[in-house]
């Protein structure tokens, strides 16, 4: 309380006095609980102008440290929310509540409402006692001050926050509408889980905290970033509150439709130069928004609906990358409501489905694709030590944080259309010197189809699509990334074309498929990039490498006892010449001794052992010097 000692030093006693209430009130007798109450609600009031100036940090514990003590003895529950009440209205003339026209008042008010809730759930009280205080708040006779304003539950405080809301919007103190603003939503939104609102409820109920809630063109130009996020935020927590009795539809569609074009009014030029945290709270409140009754919006909004979706790609468009994640699960029921053939209602939106999942796509692969500045990145992934650029792309290329449902769902949807927009993007590199000057696009190309290539691989519809795009991409990858001037210089490439190889494994190792012919060419690929200095594009040459091989030997593989034999005598003189045997290079003496054992491309025994004693005498002759270095290793 005392003022003359520094601010730091003031809210670390409040701090101290907010914990110690929180764990150790019950060493109080109840007079001092009494005196402890009133001592903090005076040291809250006295100085009204510090709830807008600079005392707020400081003031903040206060108040949580006057809620907690309120939620833990239920006898001042009432009287606290009493407070906070008269903090924002007064009586007039004639004995009715009026808002206050004391803007340090009003904030504190708000600020003493929105603590009280949280405080209440994590309060450590026995189900009796917090049955007790909740029932202070729920009971109809509960009356505060004299008796002008009655507490009828947790709603009852809605339409004073409405009020508010008024008189906030005819109040001409631009200065101070900001905090007033904030103040209020963080209220709003304290408050409305307690009463159980849906969004469709507060619209048709309390049309001003709706209007509060999500104007967001009006809540940006008021408080900016922080204003904005705190109100998508707000009301996509009302999408989660279930309706008992449940809401007309039409109502809930209309509720639904004004937050659309909220969202939409915030203009083109929203995502530019905008936080991060910002643009992930929009985008997550349009998804929401849409996916909570995606079917009527696309029969009975069409053009709203699909002005949200643009409206997410715009925002998705931007930096970080990470944006992307949040339209995923958005873009997987799109599939899912396309390729449901039964419904015949839909077939009015699916025109519409696949414009907005030909953009999607489109955009995914400009954000998958390597920018500028990648040509010094290091091939390694999963290393320590990356910028952020580098760990936002990464994570976005993780197949197992959504990318490949997202993109196999715009495979289902787009079809034939899928690769074609895939072609176009490499249809203008025919050599190797184009390749070097702009490899960042065929290296997303690659990488999109080896992500894709599992659910291709289960459909035949799409394997005849995707075929002539695949036909193409081999026969480039093994004509234009064979030199080894490419092979070292680059490795993020050469990466990629390896596992585009091995997932091409079912087409390449199948004696019936018209790529089989390019199967030796592939398998000496990915044995010359066994070698590389990537060691991450060497492991990736070696699972494929062992996927060729031991399906190219299978009943129906096109590995013939000639290209074993080179194969094994290439894999023998690496060895030889290999200090260490690497783990790729294990995986392919393994793939190729399954090979010679499995009995169908060497039938004669003699023969197996020979190839086995060659795959195995440079291991033998290693063992001694191995045996010397762990001995002085030991040592």
């Amino acid at each position: 309380s005392n003022s003359s000692y520094p601010l730091d030093v003031r809210y670390f006693c409040a701090n101290m006095l907010y914990n110690k209430v929180r764990r150790n009130l019950n060493q109080l007798s109840d007079l001092e609980k009494f005196q402890l109450f009133n001592y903090l609600k005076t040291l809250i009031t006295s100085d009204m102008d510090m709830h807008i100036q600079g005392g707020k940090v400081f003031v903040d514990r206060l108040i949580l440290a006057m809620a907690a003590l309120a939620s833990r003895t239920s006898d001042y529950l009432v009287t606290y929310i009493g407070s906070s009440v008269w903090c924002i209205c007064s009586k007039n003339e004639v004995n009715e509540l009026q808002i206050s026209n004391n803007w340090s008042e009003i904030i504190l008010g708000l600020r003493l409402l929105e603590a009280i809730p949280a405080e209440l759930d994590s309060a450590d009280l026995s189900r009796n006692k917090r049955d007790d205080c909740n029932q202070q708040v729920l009971a109809s006779t509960a009356s505060v001050g004299d008796g002008v304003f009655t507490i009828h539950g947790w709603p009852a405080l809605l339409p004073l926050f409405s009020s508010v809301v008024l008189s906030l919007q005819s109040a001409n103190s631009s200065s101070l509408q900001s905090s007033m603003y904030l103040s209020l939503l963080r209220a709003v939104r304290a408050w409305l889980p307690r009463c159980g609102m849906s969004l469709s409820q507060l619209y048709s109920r309390h049309r001003p905290l709706f209007d509060l809630l999500a104007c967001f063109g009006a809540v940006d130009q008021q408080g900016g970033d922080e204003l904005l996020q705190e109100s998508c935020q707000a009301v996509q927590e009302l999408l989660g509150v279930a309706e008992y009795p449940t809401s007309d539809g039409s109502l809930k569609l209309e509720a639904l439709l004004a937050v659309c074009r909220q969202l939409t009014a915030l203009g083109g030029s929203f995502s530019e130069q905008r936080d991060g945290a910002v643009c992930s709270a929009v985008v997550s409140l349009a998804v929401a928004v849409l996916t909570i009754d995606l079917r009527a919006l696309l029969l009975l909004a069409a053009a709203d609906a699909e002005a949200v979706l643009q409206f997410i790609l715009q925002c998705c468009s931007r930096p970080p990358r990470s944006l992307a994640f949040l339209a995923f699960d958005l873009f997987q029921d799109l599939q899912e409501l396309y390729s449901n053939s039964s419904d015949l209602e839909l077939d009015a939106a699916r025109p519409l489905i696949q414009r907005v999942v030909w953009q999607w796509t489109m955009q995914l692969l400009a954000l998958l694709t390597y920018p500028p500045s990648s040509d010094a990145w290091p091939c390694e992934e999963g290393r320590g030590g990356l910028s952020d650029e580098q760990e936002d792309l990464l994570a976005l290329r993780d197949p197992r944080l959504g990318l490949q449902e997202a993109l196999e769902a715009s495979c289902s949807v787009l079809q034939g259309q899928y690769f074609e927009l895939l072609g176009s993007s490499v249809a203008q590199f025919s050599d190797a010197s184009a390749v070097a000057a702009e490899w960042r696009g065929v290296e997303a190309v690659l990488f999109v189809l080896h992500t894709t290539m599992g659910g291709v691989r289960q459909e035949a519809s799409l394997q005849a699509a995707a075929s002539p795009l695949v036909s193409f991409l081999v026969h480039f990858v093994l004509s234009s990334l064979g030199s080894a001037s490419v092979r070292g210089s680059l490795q993020l490439l050469l990466l990629a074309a390896n596992r585009f190889l091995g997932s091409c494994t079912f087409l390449l190792a199948n004696s019936s498929s018209q790529l089989s012919e390019l199967y030796p060419a592939a398998v000496g690929f990915l044995f010359e990039s066994l070698s590389c200095p990537s060691p991450a594009a060497s492991a990736a040459a070696a699972k494929a490498f062992h996927q060729l091989v031991i399906h190219g030997a299978g009943p129906s593989g096109p590995l013939t006892p000639a290209l074993l034999a080179q194969l094994v005598q290439a894999t023998a003189a690496c060895a030889t010449h290999t200090q260490t045997h690497t783990q790729p290079l294990q995986l392919a003496v393994e793939a190729l001794t399954r090979s010679i054992v499995g009995g169908r491309v060497l039938g004669s025994p003699d023969q197996q052992q020979q190839y086995l004693l060659a795959l195995a005498g440079p291991m033998v002759t290693a063992l001694p010097a191995l045996l010397v270095a762990c001995q002085s290793h030991a040592a």
